[in-house]
């Protein structure tokens, strides 16, 4: 039997569950919908799963034409939830009402936040919400200075909260129409904030508060003091590690995209190639029509949206830790040598987790495709030549990497097909191992055994 008490990871699976229900009724409400009539609890129950699940599919080619400013306002409050945690902002509020937080309490939160200790967890709360509020609050006044003087003052401030609360929180969303940001190509201000936003939400609330420790402990010295070489004035190997990934994934998407799409689509520029290369890790706001992009640049989204962002942020996908160390761990493998980056050693454990995360999220993948690509043969609501085994794929993995990129083919699924993108965008959201753990409180691995095997070699490839 599951203690929910031992098992935080349910706790967190059951927190979702409740405000996807609870958000999938608001949006089905007449108040929600501009048709001022009862709507589809399926799509309701899709478009609050990928708003808490920061995703941003949409079964609706134009969010603004289907609902009011009361269902927009629900995306809205779920995006937050999702993208700093309904744990976190629960806790944000037990903090403020005065209710003390017990060791259970603090466990729950070490477990929901992917933290090694417990220690610092109530501070770090507090610092990821006003975080957040900063980051959205700088966003949206910026926005304004392009959408006020477009839509007027009302329209014009609430769509730029609403897009820098999707944008930082790496939600996908917008009320732009069924365009997204594609009207605004070539307007610098919301393209550049756009991706400060996308690329700071992705970064993680460790490494943020990372940066600034150190900025700020290099200001605050003293300049006749003597040079102190300790911690506090070096990032993290993990800080190091996240901002390596980051600029090396954004630099090879630009690249790439370039490259694939110039001779092809003369039009397509530097801009849209480093836009799109940033929203693929699991934004989903986007410049270019992405059904009209070359397959080869299609499949190398696929990949970023796979890799997605950073642990402890408002992005999925299987991170850019495990990308790095499984990819370091094949380097150290082919060169004969042990798996270490800035002069540090990483553990069996994490390299075992980083490259079982990555089995598990392929194998998970590879089912949840066959399903959809099954379902969806009997379906036959799609425009000639929409649906086709790249774009399902395409799908199946946005939905997985909580990106939100579609060729098109969302509004035609099956309610069948977006119950099971609603469960992969959800498993998606919480990760393939907390989902695991779920179900049994033994994935640990760091268990030392009471007896050991002798140890064995075996032909290998």
């Amino acid at each position: 039997m599951i203690n929910l008490q031992k098992n935080p990871y349910l706790v967190v699976l059951l927190s979702f569950i409740s405000v996807i229900l609870i958000g999938s009724f608001l949006l089905s409400t007449p108040w929600a919908n501009a048709d001022q009539s009862w709507g589809n609890f399926i799509n309701a129950l899709f478009m609050a799963t990928s708003a808490l699940a920061v995703t941003g599919l949409s079964v609706y080619a134009d969010v603004s034409a289907q609902f009011t400013v009361f269902g927009e306002s629900v995306l809205m409050v779920l995006m937050v939830l999702g993208g700093l945690g309904i744990i976190t902002i629960f806790t944000f509020f037990t903090i403020i009402f005065g209710r003390k937080i017990g060791i259970m309490d603090r466990y729950l939160l070490k477990e929901a936040l992917n933290l090694t200790t417990m220690q610092g967890a109530i501070k770090l709360i507090k610092n990821i919400i006003f975080i957040a509020l900063g980051f959205i609050a700088v966003g949206a006044i910026l926005y304004s200075f392009t959408f006020i003087p477009d839509m007027g003052w009302e329209e014009g401030i609430f769509q730029s909260l609403f897009l820098a609360v999707s944008a930082f929180n790496n939600a996908g969303l917008d009320i732009l129409g069924d365009q997204s940001l594609i009207a605004y190509a070539t307007n610098a201000n919301v393209l550049i904030v756009t991706m400060i936003l996308i690329i700071c939400g992705g970064l993680g609330f460790l490494v943020l508060l990372d940066i600034w420790a150190v900025i700020r402990a290099k200001l605050f010295t003293k300049k006749d003091a003597e040079i102190d070489f300790s911690d506090k004035h070096r990032f993290s190997t993990y800080t190091r590690i996240v901002i390596t990934m980051t600029g090396i994934l954004i630099a090879l998407g630009t690249v790439t995209l370039l490259l694939t799409e110039l001779n092809v689509h003369p039009n397509f520029t530097w801009s849209d190639a480093l836009f799109t290369s940033v929203s693929s890790r699991t934004a989903g706001l986007t410049v270019v029509s992405i059904r009209d992009l070359t397959n080869a640049s299609k499949y190398l989204i696929i990949a970023l949206m796979f890799i997605g962002a950073n642990p402890i942020s408002t992005g999925g996908g299987i991170k850019t830790t495990t990308t790095f160390i499984v990819a370091l761990a094949i380097v150290a493998l082919l060169r004969g040598k042990r798996v270490h980056a800035f002069k540090r050693t990483f553990t069996i454990e994490a390299i075992l987790k980083s490259m079982a995360l990555i089995i598990i999220s392929v194998f998970f993948l590879i089912i949840m495709i066959l399903i959809v690509e099954y379902v969806e043969q009997f379906n036959t609501t799609y425009p000639v030549g929409t649906l086709t085994a790249t774009s399902i794929l395409f799908e199946v993995v946005s939905a997985f990497g909580t990106v939100g990129f579609s060729e098109g083919i969302t509004p035609y699924l099956s309610d069948t097909s977006k119950v099971i993108l609603s469960i992969i965008m959800l498993l998606g959201r919480i990760g393939p191992i907390a989902a695991i753990s779920i179900f049994t409180e033994k994935l640990s691995w760091n268990k030392e055994s009471t007896f050991q095997y002798v140890e064995v070699n075996i032909p290998i490839g």
